[in-house]
């Protein structure tokens, strides 16, 4: 059984299978602008149902960008980078067997983010470009073999 863990937005955030203190969009109630109301109906209970795996964590938290938030948007949660800052210090890479890590954003980052797009050169979590480097690059440094699915 491989395991899984998903770094996500509002599209992967449903209440109960996401730390409590993240925000879901989605929920066991209909809500009007979805027919999603089980978490069976989520894409990746889909996938994991699919493969056999095992959903070890999933850190999506409604609202966020995977590039740092600016002034604007600090109050919709800790950007994707930041929960990415906050597993390595806390040992979880360490702690626990990943085998594939699936990364579903850049909605908000294009939406409503405030960070600029940057380029592709950018190294820096304050650009769009510079965070997904700083996000991908960080988990292949934890996990040289880690599968990274990004949506």
């Amino acid at each position: 059984m491989k395991n899984i863990v998903i770094f996500g937005d509002s599209y992967s955030s449903f209440s109960g299978f996401i730390p409590s203190d993240h925000s879901a969009y989605y929920n066991t109630s209909t809500r009007s602008d979805s027919d999603i109301s089980n978490p069976n109906q989520m894409w990746w209970q889909q996938i994991i149902n699919a493969t056999d795996s095992n959903l070890l964590y999933n850190t999506s938290w409604s609202g966020t960008t995977i590039s740092k938030n600016g002034p604007e948007h600090a109050n919709k949660g800790p950007a994707f980078v930041d929960r990415l800052d906050t597993l390595i210090a806390d040992g979880y890479f360490e702690e626990n067997q990943v085998d594939t890590v699936f990364v579903f954003g850049g909605t908000n980052d294009y939406g409503h983010g405030d960070a600029p797009i940057g380029g592709f050169t950018d190294r820096t979590p304050d650009t769009f470009y510079g965070a997904c480097h700083y996000l991908f690059s960080g988990l292949i440094k934890k996990y040289l073999g880690l599968k990274q699915i990004k949506l």
